[in-house]
C-alpha cells in the first residue's frame, strides 16, 4: 500500500470521527434545555486546574493538570472539552496529553478518541475527549467513567516574568442516557501561574450600617471597608448582602499593595419584609488568592421597621388555677413601628371579655407590662383560652398583635384530717366557696356559696364514703331541704345540687361519719384496761396467802 493511500486513509478516519463528535454535539445541542437533576446536598461535578497556583522560571516548563470531580453513577461521563486562555506575553503552551481518567474506561470497550489544539498566536488551547461506540452494532460502553480523575495535562513553557490566569473560556461534560448525549451540570476553577509569585490577599476589614434602623421605604447607607494585603495590585468587586439578598456590588480598581478603601452602598428598603436583617459584605477572590476566610465580613443586626406596629410579645399566666382565685395575667407589649403609640390591650377567657387597658405614649422600640386581673368564679371546672390583644387602628403587621395560653381551672379541694385519717371533699362549682367546715359529731359538712344575685349556681361535692355516708343524705340550703342528684362509685359518693345566686349556707348532712378513733384502738384500750386489773388482782390474792 502506498503512503498517500495510508494518509488518506488516516484522514479518512479522522475526518469521520469529527463527523461523528460534531452530530453527537449537535444532538445535544437541540436538547440543550434538558435538564439532568443532581441530588440534593451533593456537589456538582467540577473541572478545575491542578495545582491551583504554578509558578516557574522564564524560559522553563511547568505542567498543570486538567481534572475533573463528583462525576456520577446516573451521569457517567461519556465526553469532554474545553478552551483555556492564557496571556501568551508570559506562557507558551507546549503539549496536551491525554489523561487515564476517559481513556481507561474507552481500553475496556471500544476505544476512546482523544484531540488537543494549540494555538499560541491567540492564547489558547482546545481539548476534547470522547468514549468511542461499536461501530457494527452502534452500542456505546455501558457506562462511562465515574468518581474523580486526570482528563489531560499541559505543559507551559515560561515566556517572560509575569501572571496570568490559566482561564477556562469553555468547559463541556456529556453523559449517554439511552442512546441519547445530555450535558451534564457542573462548574469549573481556573488556575493561575506567576513568576516571582507573590502573596495575593483581599480582606474585607469592616461594614458599617446607617442608622441600625429605617422605616420600611427609606434607604440605608452601608459603608465597606477592605484591605489589600497582599503585594500585589489588585482589582477586584465587593458585593453587600441583607441576609442572603443581594444589595448591590462595587467594583474596585488597581488597589496598591498595603492601601484600603471605603465603598459606599445604598439600601433601598422599598417592598423589603420588616423585620431583623444581618448585613454583610464579600470582595470576590483575586487570582492567586488563598487567604479567603477574610473575604467576608458580617456586621450586626439591623431591623427595618414598619410606621405603625405594635406586638404582643409575651403572655404570663399560671397553668393551673382554682375556683374562685384571682389569677393575675401580665401582657408584654412593644412597639416594633417607628411612630409613638396610643393602643388597647384586652384579655379574653375563651370570647368573653377579662378586661381592656390603655397603653398610652409607647415610644419605638420600647416595651410595657399591662396587668390583669382574673376572678375563676363562676367558670367551673376545665381548661380555658386566655387571649391577650393588642389593637391599633393602622398595623402594618397585624400578625403579632396576639398571644394564647391555656389555664386549668380545678375544683376546690378541702383536706378533713383526724388523728390517722385524712380525707379530701372535692367540691365543683361555679360559685365561690368559702367557710368549710367538717362537723364530725353533727355528721355534717358545711361551707358558704357565692355568686352573681340572681344567676343559677351549682356544687357537685365528691365525699369518700370512708369519711361519711348518708342513708339518706340531707342537703340544707339556708336551711331549706333540697333534693340532691346523688352518684357513686364505690369509694366516693357525689352530690349534684342547684340554687339561686347569692350568699348562701350550705349543709350536707350524713348519716355516718368516721370516728376519731379507729375501732380497733378502744379495743386495745380495753385489752389493756383487763390485763392491768388482772395483774392487780393476783397481787392482791398472793398478798394473802
Amino acid at each position: 500500500m502506498r503512503v498517500d493511500q495510508v494518509r488518506e486513509r488516516r484522514e479518512r478516519r479522522e475526518s469521520s470521527l469529527w463527523i461523528m463528535l460534531v452530530i453527537l454535539l449537535l444532538t445535544c445541542t437541540t436538547i440543550g434545555s434538558i435538564n439532568i437533576g443532581t441530588v440534593s446536598g451533593i456537589e456538582l461535578p467540577v473541572i478545575y486546574v491542578d495545582p491551583p497556583t504554578s509558578t516557574a522560571a522564564p524560559n522553563e516548563t511547568f505542567a498543570v493538570n486538567i481534572k475533573v470531580a463528583n462525576i456520577t453513577v446516573e451521569e457517567s461521563l461519556y465526553s469532554w472539552q474545553f478552551r483555556m486562555i492564557f496571556n501568551t506575553t508570559v506562557l507558551d503552551a507546549v503539549s496536551v496529553v491525554e489523561g487515564p481518567f476517559l481513556k481507561t474506561v474507552g481500553d475496556q470497550y471500544y476505544g476512546s478518541y482523544f484531540r488537543s489544539k494549540r494555538m499560541n498566536a491567540y492564547g489558547y488551547v482546545e481539548a476534547l475527549e470522547m468514549l468511542l461506540y461499536n461501530s457494527t452494532t452502534g452500542e456505546f460502553p455501558p457506562y462511562g467513567a465515574v468518581g474523580n480523575g486526570t482528563l489531560c495535562t499541559i505543559t507551559f513553557k515560561v515566556q517572560a516574568e509575569g501572571a496570568t490566569l490559566l482561564h477556562f473560556e469553555s468547559t463541556e461534560l456529556y453523559t449517554i442516557i439511552s442512546k441519547t448525549l445530555y450535558p451534564i451540570t457542573h462548574t469549573w476553577k481556573d488556575g493561575f501561574f506567576e513568576y516571582p509569585l507573590r502573596v495575593h490577599d483581599i480582606a474585607v476589614t469592616n461594614v458599617t450600617p446607617s442608622p441600625a434602623s429605617v422605616p420600611l421605604g427609606e434607604n440605608m447607607s452601608i459603608n465597606v471597608t477592605v484591605e489589600n494585603q497582599g503585594e500585589a495590585t489588585e482589582t477586584f468587586s465587593v458585593t453587600a448582602y441583607a441576609n442572603t439578598t443581594e444589595i448591590g456590588t462595587l467594583e474596585v480598581t488597581d488597589l496598591g499593595a498595603g492601601t484600603q478603601t471605603t465603598l459606599s452602598f445604598i439600601w433601598d428598603t422599598t417592598g423589603v419584609p420588616p423585620g431583623n436583617y444581618r448585613i454583610s459584605a464579600q470582595a470576590s477572590i483575586v487570582p492567586g488568592e488563598t487567604e479567603r476566610a477574610d473575604n467576608t465580613y458580617t456586621d450586626g443586626i439591623v431591623k427595618v421597621m414598619l410606621e405603625h406596629d405594635v406586638a404582643v410579645t409575651s403572655l404570663d399566666a399560671p397553668t393551673k388555677a382554682t375556683l374562685g382565685d384571682l389569677v393575675s395575667v401580665n401582657v408584654t407589649v412593644a412597639n416594633e413601628g417607628v411612630s409613638i403609640e396610643n393602643f388597647t390591650v384586652t384579655v379574653y377567657c375563651d370570647s368573653s371579655i377579662v378586661g381592656t387597658r390603655n397603653v398610652v405614649n409607647l415610644a419605638s422600640g420600647n416595651a410595657e407590662i399591662v396587668e390583669f386581673s382574673w376572678n375563676t368564679t363562676g367558670l367551673g371546672v376545665g381548661v380555658y383560652t386566655i387571649n391577650a390583644t393588642a389593637t391599633i387602628a393602622l398595623d402594618g403587621d397585624p400578625g403579632d398583635n396576639f398571644k394564647t395560653t391555656t389555664i386549668e381551672i380545678k375544683p376546690y379541694v378541702f383536706t378533713v384530717t383526724g388523728p390517722e385519717w385524712e380525707f379530701n371533699v372535692i367540691v365543683d362549682s361555679n360559685s365561690s366557696v368559702s367557710s368549710f367546715d367538717f362537723r364530725q359529731g353533727d355528721k355534717e359538712i358545711k361551707f358558704s356559696v357565692t355568686g352573681p344575685e340572681g344567676t343559677a349556681g351549682f356544687c357537685n361535692v365528691t365525699i369518700p364514703t370512708g369519711l361519711m355516708t348518708g342513708s339518706p343524705w340531707i342537703i340544707l340550703i339556708n336551711g331549706v331541704v333540697t333534693s340532691p342528684i346523688q352518684s357513686g362509685n364505690g369509694t366516693h359518693t357525689f352530690l349534684y345540687f342547684t340554687y339561686t345566686h347569692s350568699t348562701k349556707d350550705v349543709i350536707i348532712r350524713g348519716t355516718w361519719v368516721v370516728p376519731e378513733f379507729p375501732t380497733l384502738v378502744p379495743m386495745l384500750l380495753t385489752l389493756a384496761f383487763l390485763a392491768v386489773s388482772t395483774i392487780v388482782l393476783k397481787r392482791k390474792t398472793g398478798n394473802n396467802c
